[in-house]
């Protein structure tokens, strides 16, 4: 039981190469996002709307994913290349 209990504390990390492409596109949806801003100004309507609920799902998830990818660089939690996963990762 102890030991099922630890497996689910300790999820596997990802490789290093996956922490930073999750960053890479959580920043670009961001950049997506801020660039949507002036066409929302610009526009009316049925198309506002599908914008402004565009943009907040690119400001969310890419949020999301660059603070997720950022604390797993920051705290070291990612596989680098070469390094297999330990038994008790798997």
């Amino acid at each position: 039981m102890e030991q099922e209990h630890k497996s689910q504390k300790k999820a596997a990390y990802p490789a290093q190469v996956t922490v930073l492409l999750r960053l890479g596109v959580g920043g670009y949806l961001l950049y997506l996002s801020y660039g949507l801003i002036p066409d929302i100004l610009a526009s009316a309507g049925g198309r506002r709307i599908i914008q402004v609920a565009f943009a907040l799902l690119f400001t969310v998830v890419g949020a999301l994913l660059v603070g997720w990818s950022g604390r797993k660089l920051i705290k070291g939690e990612f596989l680098r290349p070469g390094q297999l996963p330990e038994d008790d990762e798997i």
